[in-house]
């Protein structure tokens, strides 16, 4: 980060840093690292400034956790309509300064990002905005040497939380759950419920769970709706299934004119919706995440084909939306608010 010009993205003085060195340098181009949730953030942000935005990411697909190559194809129309530059497959090589070098030691501006793809030109761009995943912060456990850390970072813990070590627990996006890393607050709640059961056996709290009873974490459901660059974007349940999985039935509505790509996965029964993704129209993502959550069947009566069509192209009337009365109702997926 010492040559000029590269910022990280996570903090408001991070914006700050960068709509001051847009401004003091004329910047007419930047380049934004990472094609998941915050570097679409903030590729909008740098949009925003008045810039020119190259969003480059390393996999085929934006937001490969969330979506599949439909919804992809369908988010990216979105994106360049705006006037967003999408450049996957990207694998980037070096940060080129004005004065050509690309050595880490120079503090040259940057001018251009090089890569080492075939065949890929430089991309001229004054300003790099780094967004790229998670990096656990776990230099005490390391400093301290008797912490098992994960081979890409992370502190590796057991399904009660804990670590190698004893007495010491982890969670959140430092702690690393059967070699996964979660990103999100949702996950990092059930975490600290966790954790929070089993510290209080080790103290001997009054009121806390004997051995047997402790619970554990086992996972985390990952699903969430966000409206990135004014998209609507969602993802719930068994959204993209494992080769191996037999027990798998999907069907798929993809309108390319509107911009809408929704793909809803089924058993191979087709008697209980699994998971899905939504693009471009999230209307009934509450409903469709509560089904697929329930492990229910569906309803009598109703049929996939029925589920599939999004809200907006409906020739019926519009269902009315009711507030559910169940207390553990989730109302934000985010923050996992209920």
């Amino acid at each position: 980060r010492q040559r000029p010009g590269v910022f990280v993205y996570r903090t408001i003085e991070d914006l700050e840093s960068m709509l001051a060195y847009a401004k003091e340098n004329n910047v007419q181009s930047a380049a934004v690292i990472g094609g998941g949730l915050l570097g679409l953030e903030a590729a909008k942000a740098v949009k925003d400034m008045g810039v020119t935005s190259h969003i480059i990411e390393f996999a085929p697909i934006l937001m490969c956790r969330q979506i599949d190559e439909g919804g992809h194809d369908a988010l990216v129309g979105k994106i360049e309509e705006m006037g967003l530059k999408v450049h996957c497959n990207a694998r980037t090589q070096f940060f080129v300064g004005e004065d050509g070098t690309t050595d880490e030691e120079s503090t040259s501006p940057v001018a251009a990002l090089r890569f080492s793809n075939e065949d890929w030109d430089d991309l001229p761009v004054q300003m790099v905005v780094v967004s790229c995943g998670i990096k656990p912060r776990d230099e005490l456990a390391r400093e301290c040497g008797t912490i098992d850390i994960g081979e890409r970072g992370g502190i590796v813990v057991d399904d009660n939380l804990k670590t190698s070590a004893e007495g010491v627990y982890a969670i959140g996006e430092i702690a690393l759950h059967k070699n996964f890393i979660y990103g999100l607050i949702a996950p990092g709640y059930d975490m600290a419920k966790v954790a929070t059961a089993c510290v209080a056996k080790d103290l001997g709290l009054e009121g806390a769970s004997e051995e047997n009873d402790l619970p554990a974490f086992t996972g985390a459901d990952l699903s969430t709706k966000l409206k990135l660059l004014g998209c609507d974007v969602a993802s719930f349940g068994v959204n993209q299934p494992t080769a191996d999985d037999e027990d798998v039935s999907f069907l798929v509505w993809n309108d390319p004119h509107a911009g809408v790509y929704r793909k809803l996965i089924f058993n191979k029964a087709g008697t209980k919706l699994r998971g899905g993704i939504l693009v471009g129209d999230a209307g009934d993502y509450t409903k469709l995440h509560k089904i697929a959550m329930s492990d229910n069947e569906l309803d009598e009566g109703t049929t996939p084909a029925q589920l599939l069509p999004p809200p907006t192209a409906r020739t019926s009337a519009p269902e009315e939306v009711t507030v559910s009365k169940d207390p553990a109702a989730q109302i934000c997926s985010c923050n996992d608010v209920s």
